[in-house]
């Protein structure tokens, strides 16, 4: 018996068009009677790989942690807080100057930004994209916003912008 699994019509990153069959050859039932269980369970991590890897060419992952995440609750932000600075190893001070110069698109923040409550900056992260990818790019101290902004414009996987 064969399984086949499909992904077609696929675009990553609106560049790289994906279109894949892949073919799972199993034995024979009466051979190998747990044979259902094991195309189950090829096909779950074939999906896993396929997934995984589409991730990473969209650069929504950055040394294998999910860095392309909404920033819109208390708690996703201070994930997201954490995420920079073991990411970037920098301090949390840094880590979380960096994410509210994303949030509200700044490379100087005063006193009122540093101490607005953290719901004022989730309510403005909610309506933003790639708060944290340009987060990280600032974090670097590489980047001003309008500069990491630019960079992942030109190419979206943020390990090509930093290793640059």
């Amino acid at each position: 018996e064969i399984t086949y699994a499909h992904i077609s019509n696929q675009t990553i990153n609106n560049q790289i068009p994906f279109n894949k069959h892949f073919r799972i050859i199993l034995p024979p039932i009466e051979i190998f009677p747990k044979a259902t269980l094991l195309a189950e369970f090829s096909c779950k991590l074939l999906c896993n790989v396929v997934t995984t890897g589409s991730c990473i060419l969209k650069g929504t992952v950055y040394q294998n942690i999910m860095i392309n995440l909404g920033v819109c609750n208390y708690k996703l932000f201070l994930r997201t807080v954490g995420i920079i600075a073991e990411v970037m190893n920098v301090t949390k001070d840094v880590a979380r100057s960096a994410l509210i110069k994303s949030i509200h698109s700044v490379d100087v923040l005063n006193n009122q930004l540093l101490n607005t409550d953290p719901a004022e900056h989730i309510k403005i992260a909610n309506n933003k994209k790639n708060v944290v990818p340009i987060a990280l790019l600032i974090a670097t101290g590489k980047f001003s916003y309008k500069e990491a902004v630019q960079s992942l414009s030109s190419s979206p996987v943020i390990s090509h912008a930093i290793n640059k």
